[in-house]
Order: structure tokens, then sequence, then C-alpha cells
């Protein structure tokens, strides 16, 4: 891992996130954790549209960026594959239930309120979804206040419906 000095806008080419200071990605908005220790194994990050799509890119391409193993091979091909049958999950991923040939390898995170990534290795593809959770009500759940009544959500079934229409658009009748 590279850190830049204060003011430093130089771009790696080996890295999905350039330059970047210890605690951030390049357009990382925050990592707030503000209780001394979570009694949930999770840390929530705010991460731009375009960060999240990296970290799924990198999934895709088997943990490489720019021809840089960043992940090991092994350990993208062990989480994005089913250990958990009975609902269709890896480590830290679904695995879409989807059987046309363009799905194959297809891998899910989904985060709150229909936050998602989604790797269609097969298209060499990632869509993300973003949802818009204001900082008030995301640090007031990290902190276990009251957040006040939380966003609306997209469920996972209406957002791999909206995958389906874009790999079909993608493909055009010619994957």
């Amino acid at each position: 891992m590279r850190y830049c000095r204060t003011g430093e806008r130089r771009w790696l080419r080996s890295s999905p996130w350039p330059c970047r200071r210890p605690e951030t990605v390049s357009d990382l908005v925050a990592w707030i954790q503000s209780v001394p220790k979570s009694r949930f194994l999770a840390y929530h990050m705010f991460l731009s549209t375009r960060d999240t799509a990296r970290l799924g890119l990198v999934m895709v391409r088997r943990g490489e960026w720019a021809g840089t193993s960043v992940v090991p091979a092994t350990w993208v091909s062990r989480s994005t594959t089913v250990s958990v049958p009975s609902v269709g999950y890896g480590y830290l991923w679904w695995i879409p239930d989807r059987k046309s040939p363009e799905w194959a390898g297809a891998f899910l995170a989904s985060g709150n309120f229909g936050q998602y990534i989604l790797g269609l290795p097969a298209l060499d593809m990632v869509v993300v979804h973003k949802r818009a959770v204001t900082d008030e009500f995301a640090l007031a759940r990290n902190n276990f206040a009251d957040a006040g009544p939380p966003p609306s959500s997209v469920s996972r079934e209406r957002f791999l419906e909206l995958a389906d229409l874009i790999v079909a658009a993608r493909c055009a009748g010619s994957c």
C-alpha cells in the first residue's frame, strides 16, 4: 500500500485506489465508527460509487488490478462460491441463482437499504447500486442511537430484476 503526502494528487497505475492516506480510499467519504468496541463485527464505510465499483472489478478480475494481484485469486474463488447452500451465500458474497451463461460466476454484495455490488465475471462487468442515506442517519445507527425512521429500501429481488435488464441490454442477443 502506498500512502499520500498531504496535498499529493499523483495517481498510481498499479492500484485500484490511487494515492491515498492510510485511512482512506481515493473517494472515501468517511470510515466512521465512534463506538470504541462494536458489539457487531461490522464497520460501515462510506464509499463513492466509483470506489464501490473498483472493489467489484477487483473481484470480477480474480483479485487483479492493472495486471497486479491485490487479492489472492484463490480467496476470490472461495469467497464467491456457495458455502451455505440453503441460502446461496459465500464468504461475504451472495451467489445469485440466475442460470444463463452471462450470470456464470456472478456474486452480489448486499448492503444497508439497497446498496449493492453485482459482479458478472462472464461479462467482465460490475453493476453498483447506491442509496442516498444521510450521514446523520448512518452515524446514529453506527452509534446505536435513535436514527429516526429508516429511508426507503431496494430489495435484492428488485435490484436483480434491474440487473437482468442491464445484462439483456449489454448482450442484445449476442452474449
